[in-house]
């Protein structure tokens, strides 16, 4: 009987935000037609109502209505504000959505290349806004590896380390390197490196094409050498990582001391157990004043091991925060 009423109440829920969308889609429609009436079909105006009316839609799964909604608003920019206009740049990404909701990876493939281009050769903007694109880019490349077929996914996962390597050498150029922000591309970089080495062991046809030595050439690079060459690279780009914080006031002495467990787990993951030990040893060697009992350097080491590469965590969960707080 709960389970009933559960479910009754959930139905009820769902179909009274379906209700609630047909609305927002029925006033933002009404909005776009006056706006029809008195400026014409073309105008500037219809960008944030269509834009507004594909999110809607695309909230409702309503895929082909968004997707209608979403390229009249990205013809409308094209036509009023010139071909490479950045009104575009959130339409784009929506009509990119759109396509990753309905797991199409080939119109995902096509217009990210578009966006790409659009991004590194015409792009009108500020620097910062541009690498968080091209971030953007680059997550929806990793989206792709995930969940397209065997054989397309080697290209999205080149592509995505790619976008990583060229948006760290454009904040270089942009002289944003003392920018927290240089921090995280650095880790989204060494983390790129991690997940090419993992397919690359998982073998398969990822695994070979990742491993060509050059596009186009049939000569196959052995996995061992392969993955040895992204552990040497992402391991310099945690160093860098390392430093940057060390020379940072944006940082504290825990948010160093993170970076190193993450370095230690770097290791481990491609199976340089002396090399983890070695900066597992230092890292708790900075904090030999603390005094710490074995039950409060097995929750660091668990720590270290359960880190988190999905994001950079620089903070040490509540329960452990003493331990560094201690030593200040």
């Amino acid at each position: 009987m709960a389970l009933a009423a559960f479910f009754l109440l959930s139905c009820q829920g769902f179909a009274k935000d379906f209700v609630s969308l047909q609305q927002e889609i029925a006033s933002f429609s009404t909005t776009i037609e006056k706006i029809e009436l008195a400026e014409g079909r073309h105008d500037f105006a219809l960008i944030e109502p269509l834009h507004m009316l594909g999110k809607i839609q695309f909230q409702a799964n309503l895929f082909s209505d968004a997707e209608k909604s979403i390229d009249r608003a990205i013809q409308i920019a094209r036509f009023s504000d010139g071909l490479y206009s950045p009104v575009q740049y959130p339409l784009l990404q929506l009509a990119i959505d759109i396509e990753l909701a309905r797991q199409d990876w080939t119109k995902v493939s096509e217009k990210l290349e578009h966006y790409t281009w659009l991004i590194s050769q015409q792009y009108q903007g500020e620097g910062k806004s541009r690498i968080q694109q091209a971030r953007w880019i680059a997550d929806v490349r990793l989206q792709a590896y995930r969940g397209d077929s065997e054989e397309m996914r080697a290209p999205h996962l080149i592509q995505a380390t790619y976008l990583r390597e060229t948006i760290v050498q454009f904040a270089q150029v942009m002289q944003l390197t003392a920018d927290p922000l240089y921090g995280d591309l650095l880790f989204e970089l060494a983390n790129a490196y991690r997940i090419e080495a993992d397919a690359i062991r998982n073998g398969g046809s990822t695994s070979y094409h990742l491993r060509r030595v050059f596009p186009g050439l049939e000569i196959i690079e052995e996995k061992r050498p392969a993955v040895e060459k992204r552990y040497r690279i992402g391991l310099e780009k945690l160093q860098m990582l390392q430093s940057f914080i060390a020379g940072s006031s944006a940082y504290d002495r825990e948010a160093g001391f993170m970076v190193q467990l993450y370095l230690a787990q770097w290791h481990e993951f491609f199976d340089k157990h002396h090399q983890q030990q070695a900066v597992i040893a230092k890292a708790l060697a900075g904090y030999s004043q603390l005094a710490l009992n074995e039950t409060e350097i097995l929750t660091l080491l668990e720590l270290q091991a359960g880190l988190s590469w999905e994001r950079m965590q620089l903070e040490l969960p509540a329960a452990d925060v003493n331990l560094v707080a201690a030593g200040d």
